[in-house]
C-alpha cells in the first residue's frame, strides 16, 4: 500500500497562544480520524509529549524559518529509507485533513502526479462558517508524488517542495497527471483566524484588530454557515465561544447577502463546469 507522510512545521513556542495550540489539537485529531492507516506525519518543531504516536516523527528545530523546518524532513526522509513516502504532504498546524481522501485515493486505480483542491475551502471558527472558492492555483497543502516533491526544478533550481506554491507549482504540473479534489469533499479545510499571520488583525498588544480581520474575511468568502455534521464542529465551536464576546456583530442581511453570492457562485461554476470539465 502507499505511504503518505506529513510534514508539519510547527510555529515557535515564543509565539504560541492557547488559540493555537487548540488549533493544533484539531489538526493532529483529523490526522488520527484518518479512515486509511497508511501515513506518518514529520512534526518539526518544539512539541508537546501527550501528543506521541507512532504515527508522528518528531524532530527538533522550534526557531527555524519554516522553509528550513521543511527542508530538514526532508533531509530526514534521505537518510531513514524505511519512511520514504510514495506521496508526501505539507500540513499547517492550523489546518483540518479530510478523514476520507487517503483511503478514497488508495482504491483510485488511475495513478496522479499530484492531487489537490480545484475550490479552496476555508473555515472561520469565529464566526462558524465555511467558504468554497474556484480558484486555479495549487495550495501549499497538495498530495505530491515523492519523486516530483524532491526534484530540483525552476528558474532557482530548487526542490519543489520547498519553492512557493503559487509562483512555479502549475508550470510544473502542466503536462503531468492532476487529480483534483471535489468541492463538498476537499482534501483539506484551511482554517481562518484573527490569531493567523496573514490576517494581519493583530496589534502590537495581542489585540484583535477586528476590523482588519473583517477585510480578511471578505477577501475570502462568500460565506455561508458551516453544518453541524461537519465531523470536528464541537471543537471548532469552543472557538467561536472563546471570541463571542469580543466579535462584532453581523446584521442577518450581511449573511444573507453571502449566502446569495454563494448560490450564483455555484451557478456559474456549474455552467464551467459543463463547457470544460475538471473534476474527477
Amino acid at each position: 500500500m502507499s505511504l503518505f507522510l506529513f510534514v508539519i512545521p510547527r510555529m515557535p513556542v515564543r509565539l504560541r497562544n492557547n488559540l493555537r495550540e487548540k488549533l493544533y489539537e484539531i489538526t493532529l485529531k483529523s490526522l488520527f480520524a484518518q479512515k486509511s492507516k497508511n501515513w506518518k506525519a514529520i512534526i518539526v518543531g518544539d512539541d508537546e509529549s501527550k501528543f506521541s504516536d507512532q504515527h508522528l516523527i518528531h524532530l527538533k528545530g522550534d526557531d527555524l524559518p519554516k522553509i528550513e523546518k521543511l527542508s530538514m524532513a526532508l533531509d530526514f526522509i534521505a537518510v531513514h529509507p524505511e519512511i520514504k513516502p510514495d506521496y508526501i504532504i505539507r500540513l499547517d498546524e492550523d489546518d483540518i485533513v479530510s478523514a476520507d481522501y487517503l483511503y478514497d485515493i488508495e482504491n483510485v486505480s488511475e495513478k496522479f502526479d499530484v492531487y489537490y483542491d480545484r475550490y479552496h475551502v476555508c473555515i472561520d471558527p469565529v464566526y462558524m462558517k465555511i467558504s468554497y472558492r474556484d480558484n486555479n492555483w495549487i495550495a501549499n497543502t497538495a498530495i505530491h508524488k515523492y519523486e516530483h516533491a524532491i526534484k530540483k526544478c525552476g528558474p532557482d533550481n530548487k526542490i519543489l517542495f520547498l519553492q512557493n506554491h503559487d509562483q512555479f507549482w502549475h508550470q510544473y504540473y502542466a503536462d503531468k497527471k492532476i487529480y483534483y479534489s471535489r468541492m463538498k469533499s476537499p482534501l483539506y479545510f484551511r482554517i481562518l483566524t484573527p490569531y493567523s499571520i496573514t490576517s494581519s488583525s493583530l496589534t502590537k498588544d495581542a489585540r484583535t484588530d477586528w476590523n482588519k480581520y473583517s477585510v480578511y474575511l471578505n477577501s475570502y468568502g462568500p460565506w455561508i454557515g458551516l453544518d453541524k455534521s461537519f465531523p470536528l464542529f464541537d471543537e471548532l465551536k469552543k472557538i467561536s465561544i472563546a471570541f463571542k464576546s469580543a466579535r462584532p456583530k453581523k446584521t442577518s442581511l450581511y449573511w444573507v447577502y453571502n449566502l446569495i453570492k454563494h448560490y450564483r457562485n455555484l451557478f456559474f461554476d456549474n455552467i464551467k463546469k459543463i463547457i470544460h470539465p475538471l473534476e474527477n
